[in-house]
């Protein structure tokens, strides 16, 4: 009779030490995509629990803001190309009515009224029933793509110049994307809309990733408030990041904004057909975030990681790219880097948030 005891003794603490050590390993194993997941999935279901959409307006610093009596409210959308700024233009201009300016020259744009920029009459996306060109004294939405557009022998000589310029806006809206999805976008758009593309300046990952940084660079050093906003974030959720950046700025107040200029933008057709371009909802998009790190190399995702980490990180993208490194460099499934790629993007949608201020307005 001891034998048998003494054989089911053994096999039941086989058993347990058996299970201590795969439990372990799927709660603390991070180097394999299982434990990414495992790992990620429990801390994104607790930032879920305990963000609301107040608790994200919340993370934003509040800045007192002094209304001028003698100009309008002037805010920069200040982005590099590709990341979403006539998505945002339209969206803005179906909730406020009001259209959108330009430094550039636009097809269709005249001189606005105040001759520093230009405008669209019925703004970006033409919805002449509803939207106006800036009155005297109205809030002045302003896109601009400087510096990332500047040639780089001109770059510091036109920042000095431009300071007057930057010194009269109130607030920047600043959107950024990741630096070789984003790359790789800028070079997509120029073969197919610029006939001397191979002319145009950062057609290279290492001068575009360079000019990248100083753009962000140096809106971030501005003094103004900002609200800052994830292209991936604005690709997922729209309404939620305009409902922000709306609140943040002050334009929700200031123009006595309500669920139904929400309404208005999900209503726009030429947006709905946007965010379908951009999310694909039948197939996969090629450069969706989840996997648009099968389309990079080892050696540049290192890179961009070994050199700009720090931009990274203020963006919540160090994460991200320290995952695709693994994925590539490791050859995980397919299935399951996409997974954890997700789930950290989810879990670092706030990071902007707190960096971004909270204007208040007398």
């Amino acid at each position: 009779m001891a034998r048998p005891s003494l054989f089911i003794l053994a096999s039941l603490v086989a058993s347990i030490l058996t299970l201590a050590i795969l439990t372990r390993r799927s709660m603390h194993d991070v180097s394999t995509p299982e434990g990414h997941v495992v790992l990620l999935a429990r801390q994104s279901r607790a930032a879920a629990d305990s963000k609301s959409p107040q608790d994200l307006l919340n993370l934003m610093r509040p800045f007192p803001l002094a209304a001028s009596t003698t100009r309008s409210y002037r805010l920069a959308l200040a982005t590099i190309a590709r990341t979403g700024n006539g998505w945002m233009r339209g969206m803005l201009e179906s909730a406020l009515g009001v259209a959108t300016e330009s430094v550039y020259v636009e097809p269709g744009s005249q001189r606005s009224s105040a001759g520093d920029t230009y405008v669209k009459p019925c703004g970006w996306l033409g919805q002449c029933q509803h939207v106006h060109p800036p009155k005297a004294k109205e809030a002045r939405v302003i896109k601009t793509h400087f510096p990332f557009t500047t040639p780089r022998e001109d770059a510091l000589r036109l920042l000095q110049q431009s300071q007057a310029d930057i010194a009269d806006l109130d607030y920047l809206l600043l959107a950024v994307r990741n630096p070789l999805d984003n790359y790789e976008a800028w070079v997509r758009y120029l073969q197919a809309n610029v006939e001397n593309w191979r002319a145009q300046p950062y057609l290279d990952v290492t001068s575009f990733v360079k000019a990248w940084s100083l753009h962000h660079s140096f809106w971030y050093s501005q003094p103004q408030p900002r609200f800052i906003y994830r292209y991936e974030d604005l690709v997922q959720n729209p309404i939620i990041v305009t409902k922000a950046l709306l609140q943040a700025c002050g334009l929700w107040t200031i123009y006595s904004l309500d669920e139904y200029a929400l309404l208005r933008i999900a209503n726009i057709s030429q947006l709905q057909s946007y965010r379908r371009k951009q999310l694909r909802s039948q197939t996969r998009q090629k450069n969706a975030v989840s996997h648009s790190y099968l389309s990079h190399s080892v050696e540049d995702i290192r890179w961009v990681l070994d050199n700009f980490r720090p931009e990274l990180a203020r963006y919540g993208y160090d994460q991200l790219y320290t995952t695709w490194l693994d994925a590539k460099s490791k050859d995980w499934p397919t299935e399951d880097a996409e997974r954890a790629i997700d789930i950290i993007m989810s879990n670092t949608s706030s990071v902007t948030y707190a960096l971004s201020y909270r204007v208040k307005l007398p």
